[in-house]
């Protein structure tokens, strides 16, 4: 059977709103898992969440989006402009904020694009609270921004 393209097996796992990722009740804890799994994250045609290993398929049903941030790391320029801003997930995966894509969500809860705008990605409690000081009001416009490269970017608000 091996190399002839079919479907050994099919597996299902769940991931929680706060990005633990479970087997058959069990909690996945290897970082290598997570990292595989979030690089190698695909939507299917009829909208399901698949990670393809060996010709087997890993189904993964979402209680909210696929990509929790666990934390950020931001580079800057002797301390003045940011240049970019890391987004930190689970296993040690790795991706550049996109910061025209953040936007809050329901529940006030910040959003962003990851994998080229392809997975919605959330921000945990832990790096809300760390990017939140880098987020500043414009009296003028009446909008919340973030400046990296010395350019604003409007956090777009929830619409009801």
């Amino acid at each position: 059977m091996e190399g002839t393209g079919e479907i050994i097996r099919k597996h299902y796992y769940f991931m929680d709103k706060e990005g633990n990722l479970f087997f058959e009740g069990n909690q996945i804890t290897d970082p290598w898992v997570y990292r595989f799994f979030l690089r190698s994250l695909n939507e299917t045609e009829d909208g399901r969440l698949l990670v393809v290993c060996e010709n087997e398929h890993c189904y993964i049903e979402v209680e909210d989006v696929p990509y929790i941030i666990n934390d950020i790391s931001v580079v800057r320029v002797e301390k003045e402009s940011i240049v970019h801003i890391e987004l930190l997930f689970k296993g040690g995966y790795k991706e550049v904020l996109d910061p025209s894509t953040l936007h809050v969500g329901k529940d006030n809860i910040l959003y962003c694009r990851v994998r080229k705008g392809k997975f919605l990605a959330r921000f945990n409690r832990r790096s809300y609270y760390h990017i939140v000081n880098f987020i500043e009001y414009n009296d003028k416009t009446g909008e919340f921004q973030i400046k990296v490269k010395n350019k604003p970017f409007t956090i777009m608000p929830y619409h009801f």
